[in-house]
């Protein structure tokens, strides 16, 4: 099935008899009996970063009404090991909204990604850049996936919904490695797509309902960009198709995201729009302009494209006012080109080795580091 529900929330009496109307739109699932496990978006410790907790508990409701045990997991980038330790750290951040999950703590399984690793390589895969990555098994072995993404732009790759949420299904430190097989905006979207191809070949995109409710979007995305309240559910069965709903009704073609176009090209799911059907609102219903990254001004640029990737390359710097010395950027970069001064103790950045993954911009706990383009420096070659 091709089809994707829009939903808008207020228009239901309550968040679970909107999840379950948008469900139905798309298709009937029996999940009687089955472990189904729940992968939300656990960045770090920052409501506005994270999925919804109260669409986390009220699909985990949904799945015991359906006779289902709902498992909740995530491999957060920092702040935690596990999901449950992230929605308790926001809890303390802000009452409103946050009791289901002490509600629900314990009548689902939370589940960690960091243990029990199965070794995917590209000799398995076929891969065209991801050279090899460990998936936790406590992923693989579920009978039923729901991936629940938060609607956020990316400053590396435009957009992360359903697609690059399957990123955390890597077990810790993994995820950050995996980021120096594509050291650039292009080149890591190729192995996004190469990651969700073997989500698809072992039959886990099963349902993807995205929490468009308060989405954010602009430069700072996934982490610290302007929030806007939607108030939409997107759902569907495959996670290419959500994803180029849900950037169409930010205004952009789904075609210039480049995980979208690649996925589909390779025949993992359809970008084109007019192959998927969509049912509830329709994109014009609920269209509005927002703010995505640009990374694609280059390919229009003929022999000066490699000038012009080199100035704008981005690249980590700390603002020290901001920075609490705490090394977790030291911890997610997958190159070791991050240290401490020894006499301020501020990070400082190894420009040779750096691979501008930008894992530290992302985890940052205290949004003291930022990604700001190259310029002549980079032209020249002195970062």
């Amino acid at each position: 099935m091709n089809r994707v529900s829009i939903i808008r929330v207020n228009e239901y009496s309550g968040i679970y008899q909107a999840i379950e109307s948008s469900i139905n739109l798309v298709g009937s699932f029996d999940l009687k009996g089955k472990r189904v496990l729940l992968k939300p978006n656990c960045l770090m410790p920052s409501k506005n970063a994270i999925t919804s907790p109260e669409i986390v508990g009220n699909i985990a409701k949904w799945v015991k009404n359906k006779g289902g045990t709902p498992i909740i997991g995530d491999s957060p980038m920092s702040g935690g090991k596990t999901a449950l330790e992230i929605y308790k750290k926001v809890k303390y951040k802000g009452k409103s909204g946050f009791d289901i999950i002490t509600e629900i703590e314990n009548e689902v399984e939370w589940t960690s990604f960091l243990e029990n690793p199965i070794l995917i390589s590209k000799e398995i895969m076929k891969f065209q850049r991801l050279e090899k990555t460990a998936i936790s098994s406590n992923f693989v072995n579920a009978d039923f996936i729901i991936n629940i993404p938060k609607w956020k732009t990316h400053f590396l790759t435009k957009f992360t919904g359903g697609v690059k949420n399957y990123w955390g299904v890597q077990i810790g430190k993994v995820k950050s490695r995996s980021h120096s097989y594509g050291n650039s905006p292009d080149k890591f979207s190729v192995v996004l797509t190469d990651l969700y191809s073997y989500i698809k070949k072992i039959n886990k995109d099963n349902l993807i309902i995205m929490d468009a409710i308060n989405i954010m979007h602009g430069t700072g995305g996934p982490s610290f960009g302007v929030m806007k309240e939607l108030g939409l559910i997107i759902t569907a069965t495959n996670s290419v198709s959500l994803d180029s709903v849900a950037v169409s009704i930010g205004g952009i073609n789904p075609f210039n995201v480049p995980t979208l176009k690649y996925c589909h090209q390779r025949g993992l799911g359809i970008a084109d729009l007019n192959q998927i059907e969509i049912l509830g609102n329709s994109i014009n219903d609920v269209k509005c302009k927002l703010n995505f990254p640009t990374i694609t001004i280059g390919d229009t640029l003929g022999l000066l494209q490699p000038l012009y990737s080199r100035a704008t390359r981005k690249i980590p710097r700390v603002k020290r006012y901001k920075c609490i010395k705490c090394g977790t950027c030291i911890d997610l970069c997958p190159t070791g080109s991050i240290s401490l001064n020894k006499i301020t103790q501020y990070p400082e950045f190894r420009r040779s080795t750096c691979i501008s993954c930008l894992c530290c911009v992302e985890g940052c706990p205290n949004h003291a580091i930022k990604a700001h383009s190259a310029g002549i420096y980079g032209i020249i070659g002195l970062v």
